[in-house]
Formats: C-alpha cells, structure tokens, sequence
C-alpha cells in the first residue's frame, strides 16, 4: 500500500480532494472491524491529501448481496442522485466492496458510480485502481478471491455443524413436541433448558436435545402406538389430540402436518438428523436428497421403540401413497360428488382426499384446481384474485413510494427478505393493504396486521374503497399507536384517526434531508349486496333517518346519573389531552438537546465526518424555530372541504353533521339532541364525538345539556333533557368548554406531531449509537450527558 500511495502522492499545495469512505463488516467479531478500516483509511486519505466528508457503513451485514446493504444503497443512491459532495470513495479492499458470487455484480456497481463521476479506490490493495490493463486484471482476481472465500468459508461452516452433529449437538430449528434445547458449556455442565426463542449467547457453548414433560412423553409414545393400532389418518390423530386438550409443541391445536412431523421425527429413536434442506450463500431454500443427510443415532435416550417407529413409517407409506395428478383430482371430483361443494375446511375434514396444502403444491393454487375438475367456486373465492390484484397495488405502492422518497433527497429501500421499507437507514416502515369489508349493517371496515413483530417504526395501512378498486386513504401510524388494533371502522377516535391521511405525503416529508446546523334508529342486519349498496349510499342513510322524523327523546336525565355521566366523559378528555401532549413534550426535549448540540461547530463538523451529513427536515424546522407548516391531512372530525355551498338543513341538522357521521352507526336519538341547538355547536359536538369516538346517546345528551344558552335553539328548554341545578351546571359548561378546546386543538396536530416524534426519535437514536459522537458528548456536554441518554433510551424500548 505504501509504495502505490508513495507514487500517487498530490504534491504539497494541492488542494485537498473530498472523498467519502465506505466501511463494512459481516459479524462483530472480525479481525478487519469497522474502527481498524476507518484508521486505514484515514491514514490513507493523510497520504493522499483527501479529506473525508461522509461515511457510509455497512456494519454486520454480509457483502453477498446488495439487498441487506443499506449503506452501500444509499452511496449508490447519493451519488446517481447528484447528492454526492465528493469526487472518490475509499474502501479498504475489494472484498469490503462485496463478495458478490457473481463478479460482474460487484463491476456493475462499480460501473455506476464511474458513470456519475465518482472513482472507488481501495487503500490496501498493491494496485491503482486506474483502469489500467494491470489493475482490472488484479481487481477481476481479486472479486473473485473474494467470491471464492466466500464459498470456502460456506463450505467450512458446513464441515463444522456437520462434526458437532456427529458429536451429538444440535444445530438449529426448535427441539419438537416431548423434547427440550438443553445449554451446555463447552467442558459439558449444564446451564439450563432454553425456551422458545431463547439462544446460547457463547460461540463456545453448545446444545443438546433432552427429554422433556413426562406428560408430553406419554402422548408422543401414545400418538405412536395408537396410530400403528388403529390406522387412522394424521387428520383422525389430531382431531382426538384436540379433544384430549393436549397441545402441539408451538403451544397451538394439533393439525395434520403437526402429527406428520412428530410420526416422521426420528429424534424420537434417538436418532439426529440434519441438512434435510438448505440454503447456502443466501440463495433459496432447497430440499437435499437423503444421501446428503447426516444422520447420527443413539445420540439421546429414544421415547419410542424402534420398531414400532418403522411400523408407523410402514403405515403411513401405506395410506400416504403418491399419487399422480389424475388420482388427486379424480379424488377431489369423489369429495364434490359427496358433498355437492367444495372448500378447504371440506378437503382437509375428507380422510379419502388428499390434503387442500398438497393440491396447492401440486396445481399452484386450489382455485386451478378446481378449474381443472370444472367446479365454479362460491364468489366468496373472488378474494383469491382480489388479494393477488392488491398485492400488485401495495408493491406498486411501495416502488412508487421510493421513488418520491428519492427524488426528494431522501435514501429508501425495500428489503425484501423482511418485507420492510427502510429510510435514511433510521426509520423502518411495514406497509399493508386491507381490503374494504362490510358489516352487516353496511359500515366499512378494514382488517390490519399491526401487529407484526419485530414491530417496526411506522405502520401503513392502505385503505381500500368498496369494491377494493381505489385506495381510500392511508393509515401513517407510529407502531405502538397502531398495535393491538386489528380492525378499523370509519371512526377509530382522534388517537388514531389523527394518523389518517389522504395520500402517502406525509411519510415522503420524513424522508426529506437538510444539511446538520438548522325511535332509535332501527338497524337490521342485510344481506352482503345489500350492504354493499347501503355503504356506496351511506350519505344519503341519516338524511333519510332524519327527514323521516320522530327523532327527539324525552328521557330526562337525574342529577347523580348526570354528574356520573359528566365526570367519567371530562376523564376521557383529559387523557386524551394528556396524551397528545406527551409526543409534544418528547418531541421538544429533542429539539432542545439538538439545539444545545449544534450549536458547538465542532461537533456539527464531526457529525458530518461520521455520515450524519444531513437530517430530517421537519426537524431542522424545528431547530430553525420555524412555525409548523400547514396541515397534510383533514383532522377527524372536521370537513373535508368546504366549498360554500348553501345546503339546506335536513329537519334541522346541519349537512355537515351527516358528511362527518356517513360512515358511522348512529343511533337516530342522537340527531334529536342535536336538533336543540344551533348548527355551529351540532358541528362542534360532532367533532367531538368523532375525536373521542363516543358517538353515543349519552355523550351527545350530555354535550347538549352543556352547551351555552347563546347557541341552544329557540324554545328549547334544558329541563326537559336534564334536572341539573344552573348554578351548579355553569360551572360545568365553562369546564367541558374549555375541555373541548383543548380536545380539537390537541386533535389538529396529534398525527403530525406523532410522525414527526418518530423522525426525530431515530436520527438522535442512531447518533446516540456512535460511539464517537458519545464520548464527545460525554467529554464536551457533561452536565447534559445523562439527559441525552435518557432521550435514547425510549428510542430503544420502542424499538425492542
């Protein structure tokens, strides 16, 4: 290195070239760690006279491909972006670029860089990477040193697991029904049985398979001689399991393929068997024949007898046979002529049918199937199509997302191996279709998974209108506003509502950068058409309710049920004020730490040294003291539009009231309360309901009764819904007032503070996991160390 840098040295007074690194290491525990790479290149860059202004890096992330790579995604995305403040790249070896097992791979990245004028340089290889003859030689033998190594160290990590499952340990996947992961250190004691999910955290311990519960024991040995005994199928099995109330090993009820994987588990004779299939050099997974097994006997005491092992593996290639194509559907053509129709439920409960998973591995979907024996299914199995159509929609979603992202000067990526978007390599994002169902009574709702784990950062829910032809909107949520909520109505109250907007705008602004430095109503249910058709009319249902009158109540309410109703709503509010203004104070208490950082231009110099270049640009707003811009998105509870148009009432409530309460079951009383007041407080108490999601009797009975006497209507007289003293009721109406202000305020900003929250929350929890940024901070800021970390550290519990 020394005598090709000797020979490329600028001469003095030159001026200093900027140039970008790129650091990266596959496991934590290399010889080559990312601080070793960034001093040789440091020291390079000495030699050269270059100075490095970012950093991109790829910690414990493997160089076989480009997917898993987000710091090698977002120097190829500055750098054709025009972005790149920078004429040179210094890796430290061609095989820190990548070990792609395709070199040409490796060249085309390469290649792309060049095109955009920025040259890769790698300070430790004993060759200019000029474009010499000489030098592509060197770096083509190099790519495919780097391949190859990759390859042999694949094949020696096989060697590996292959002895110490000859030694009798356990390499991978869960231990199975009646069996248990026991962790072992290296000289043999004991350290415990480890749970689901639960790993050694030592390279040098090691894991054996033990025998587990006695009463797990017991019906393994029963599920084996019950099944030689009487022959019944997989399915027979575990219909009695189920009935028996044992559990499969995964804590679910048995199925077919989980009685299946137990009668075919040799663990169960002693026996180890490993390398059934694989997956080498992150390819796809495939099934290896049985001469590539590696199978080790009498490595744990058997459960069951060998003989009668071989005798139930007799049984089942008995009534297991294989079958042709011709013989599946000749027998799924028997199963319709039985039972006249067919569904999944149906073919799994059919002992003479192969199962409903085999037909789908057999014909690709059930649905072929089917076509194949010319049965028409149900239009229920419309959602087959639908499902794949929309799967196409949120792909579509998610490129066109990236690009916006991109253009934007933001770096997005989608894994697919995790199916997360990833932005700024800081905030992650799941995002998912939820098709427009209907309830029985024609009201929307969308069925999410929000629970998806890891949680992410952000959750998007697309969703669909009816007909789930076109989007209707987006959920943008921070993960632990959404989790826990698996379905959705039309009206979900403000703490959630306040995350739904009309397009995908508001996550593409978290991706923007700026430089470091700145008669009640009588509801039947209907038929499925007719909901449909009752949901596209939903504006048109309460007008109809309305204008056929007879809404009032009469129904007074006493004064202890009224202060019971009065003190248990004001609660409502008051938590959800409060919690509304925990994202403000969280979010404030980073901007100030930023502001106490930035200000010191040494520490902004060193950010952008280690790549933290630029930051969200809601949050440099912020830091700047700029007021916040206009709302993205329509609060719940308040109009869409308002266009001026003159409409009349409908038997004295306001249209606006019956556009924010389309999609929402309301009781008819409600509008009869409504109608004792002016049109200004129907919609103000509308609002609310909808914030609170408390679209109730009592709750709008209770609003009505507190409203002031300017907006109450002509003759309307207030005993007649409450019996409340006036002295004692003033009070109230001044507390609910004030209340509701703070409710709607709160309901203005809640969403957009809560995403901006997540923004900032992942760029302080990113520099907070530099270690050179933390023991500057330590050294220069030490009266505010400790709150800086504590702003981490709900970072990190969410994250977890």
């Amino acid at each position: 290195m020394d005598e090709v840098a000797a020979a490329l040295k600028a001469p003095s007074g030159r001026r200093m070239m900027r140039a970008a690194q790129y650091l990266r290491m596959s496991t934590d525990h290399q010889t080559y760690s990312i601080d070793n790479q960034r001093d040789a290149i440091r020291d390079y860059a000495e030699i050269m006279g270059y100075d490095i202004v970012a950093t991109y890096e790829d910690a414990g992330r493997s160089g076989l491909n480009l997917g898993g790579r987000p710091g090698l995604q977002r120097l190829l995305a500055d750098v054709e972006g025009g972005r790149a403040d920078f004429e040179s790249v210094v890796v430290y070896d061609v095989s820190r670029w990548g070990r792609f097992q395709n070199i040409d791979e490796s060249a085309v990245y390469e290649y792309r860089c060049q095109m955009a004028g920025v040259r890769i340089e790698f300070c430790a290889e004993q060759f200019a990477n000029d474009g010499s003859i000489g030098s592509d030689v060197l770096k083509a033998i190099k790519r495919s040193m780097a391949a190859e190594q990759s390859r042999m160290l694949s094949q020696k990590v096989f060697i590996g697991q292959a002895r110490l499952v000859r030694l009798g340990f356990r390499q991978g996947a869960k231990a199975g029904f009646g069996l248990r992961r026991l962790l072992v250190s290296q000289h043999g004691r004991s350290k415990g049985i480890l749970s689901s999910y639960e790993y050694k955290s030592q390279q040098t311990d090691r894991i054996v398979l033990v025998l587990g519960p006695p009463d797990e024991i017991a019906a393994v040995r029963w599920i084996f001689s019950h099944f030689v005994r009487t022959r019944k199928t997989e399915l027979e099995m575990a219909r009695l399991l189920n009935k028996r109330g044992v559990l499969s090993d995964l804590g679910r009820p048995w199925t077919r393929e989980s009685v299946h994987s137990v009668l075919t588990n040799e663990n169960y004779i002693g026996n180890s068997v490993w390398n059934k299939h694989s997956a080498r050099l992150r390819s796809h997974q495939v099934h290896n024949p049985p001469e590539q097994w590696v199978r080790v006997e009498n490595v744990l005491e058997p459960i069951v007898d060998r003989k009668l092992f071989d005798r139930a593996q007799i049984v089942l290639k008995t009534i297991y046979r294989h079958m042709t194509n011709d013989e599946m559907l000749a027998a799924l053509r028997a199963l319709l002529a039985r039972r006249g129709a067919l569904s999944l439920a149906m073919i799994d409960a059919d002992s003479e049918c192969p199962p409903s998973q085999r037909y789908q591995w057999r014909f690709g979907t059930i649905v072929k199937a089917y076509e194949l024996i010319g049965y028409e299914p149900s239009k229920n199995y419309r959602y087959i199509g639908v499902n794949r159509r929309l799967e196409t929609m949120r792909l579509r979603v998610i490129g066109d997302l990236v690009g916006a992202m991109e253009r934007q000067g933001g770096v997005a990526a989608h894994d697919m191996a995790t199916d997360r978007l990833r932005i700024n390599e800081e905030i992650t994002v799941a995002i998912t279709i939820g098709r427009c169902r209907v309830s029985s009574f024609g009201y929307p709702r969308w069925f999410s998974k929000a629970d998806q784990r890891p949680l992410p950062d952000i959750f998007v829910l697309i969703r669909m209108n009816p007909g789930d032809l076109t989007i209707r909107d987006y959920l943008i949520a921070p993960a632990h506003a959404s989790a826990g909520k698996s379905e959705l109505h039309a009206i979900n109250g403000a703490l959630l509502d306040t995350y739904i907007f009309p397009t995908l705008n508001p996550i593409i602004r978290l991706a923007e950068r700026e430089p470091v430095g700145g008669g009640d109503l009588v509801v039947k249910r209907l038929a499925k058409d007719a909901a449909y058709r009752e949901l596209e009319n939903g504006g048109d249902r309460h007008a109809r309710n309305i204008a056929a009158g007879a809404i009032g109540s009469k129904k007074r309410l006493r004064s202890h049920e009224f202060l019971a109703t009065y003190n248990t709503e004001c609660k409502r509010m008051r938590d959800f004020v409060t919690e509304a203004a925990k994202s403000e104070q969280s979010l404030d208490r980073i901007v100030a730490a930023l502001h106490l950082m930035m200000r010191d231009k040494e520490f902004c110099t060193m950010l952008v040294s280690e790549g933290f270049g630029t930051m969200p640009r809601l949050l440099a707003h912020r830091l700047r003291g700029a007021t916040r811009e206009p709302q993205m998105f329509c609060p719940p509870g308040k109009p869409a539009s308002e266009n001026g148009e003159n409409r009349k009432p409908v038997n004295g409530i306001c249209p606006d009231v019956i556009d924010l309460l389309r999609d929402a079951p309301v009781k008819t009383k409600i509008f009869g309360f409504l109608q004792k007041v002016l049109p200004v407080r129907q919609l103000e108490i509308a609002r609310l309901m909808v914030a609170m999601n408390r679209v109730r009797i009592t709750y709008a009975r209770l609003l009505v009764a507190l409203t002031p006497q300017a907006l109450l209507a002509k003759d309307f007289n207030l005993s007649t819904i409450t019996t409340q003293a006036e002295d004692q009721r003033g009070a109230m109406v001044f507390e609910v007032g004030t209340l509701s202000h703070a409710v709607l305020s709160a309901v203005e900003n809640h969403g957009q503070v809560g995403l901006e929250l997540v923004a900032a929350n992942r760029f302080f929890d990113r520099m907070m996991d530099n270690s050179r940024v933390v023991r500057y901070l330590a050294r220069n800021f030490p009266g505010h160390f400790e709150e800086f970390h504590r702003l981490s550290m709900p970072c990190l519990e969410q994250r977890g």
